[in-house]
């Protein structure tokens, strides 16, 4: 801007013999310029399912002495529709570039990318427009249908790093769900086994002495087996004495020993 451009034109010729020249200049100054360009594309290529939604963003730059207005014209394949903002009265997609001659003012065109049941794959185009109808450039964006593995499952433009560790934690999960209900049944089966020996120690502990008397079962004394022999011998009538360490005495009776009262 501000630049002055100087032309001088010469004319030679005449009527006359000799050679006739004339000089004019014209001096030419820029006050006025326009410098239009595309910004950063959106992804070039995107995998969508069936009813599917996503987003895309345009960018447009550019240095002006006045504000431009710039459009975006879009090709979608069949079944693919395409939503953008912010759009001017007629509902164009229309984002303006401010005046800026000596910085680039860069603008965004936020766009969604909405599928049909059965869509056809391929490519979305979006063309730039400047006010006067001059194309400043293309975005396109291939729409391709997810690939689906080996096992059938569908993978939507997930990253495989991404799905390994998903594996690996829902793994890990499983592994800890099946430890924490191994544990939690051990806890419970020696709760129950301890439970059971002390309802039957207190059973025991509370069996009434008429049964005790009335029952056909022998009931084990304790006491008896710490008792022993301290002293034996054998009578002048040939009859074997024994005394015990609880200070009884017994006499053997040809079969076994009994107590002596």
């Amino acid at each position: 801007l501000g630049t002055e451009v100087t032309v001088t034109k010469y004319i030679i010729g005449g009527e006359s013999d000799s050679p006739q020249q004339s000089e004019e200049k014209l001096i030419f100054s820029v006050t006025e310029m326009r410098v239009l360009s595309l910004g950063n594309p959106p992804l070039s290529t995107i995998e969508m399912g069936s009813s599917d939604r996503l987003d895309l963003t345009l960018e447009v730059q550019g240095k002006s002495t006045q504000s431009e207005q710039v459009s975006v014209l879009i090709i979608a394949p069949s079944g693919i529709d395409v939503k953008c903002t912010p759009q001017n009265g007629e509902g164009v997609p229309t984002v303006t570039i401010q005046q800026s001659p000596d910085v680039n003012d860069v603008q965004q065109i936020q766009c969604e990318v909405i599928t049909e049941v059965d869509y056809t794959e391929g490519q979305i185009e979006f063309t730039l427009v400047a006010s006067d109808d001059i194309i400043i450039g293309k975005f396109t964006t291939q729409v391709n249908r997810p690939q689906v593995d080996s096992s059938g499952f569908a993978i939507a433009g997930a990253d495989s790093m991404v799905i390994g560790g998903s594996l690996l934690i829902m793994a890990l999960a499983v592994v800890s769900l099946f430890v924490a209900l191994r544990l939690r049944n051990r806890i419970s089966e020696e709760d129950e086994m301890e439970y059971s020996e002390n309802d039957v120690n207190e059973e025991l502990e509370y069996v009434p002495e008429q049964v005790l008397a009335n029952s056909s079962t022998d009931m084990i004394d304790n006491s008896d087996i710490n008792i022993s022999s301290i002293q034996q011998w054998t009578d002048e009538n040939g009859y074997s004495w024994r005394t015990m360490s609880d200070g009884s005495t017994e006499w053997w009776n040809g079969s076994d020993w009994t107590k002596y009262s």
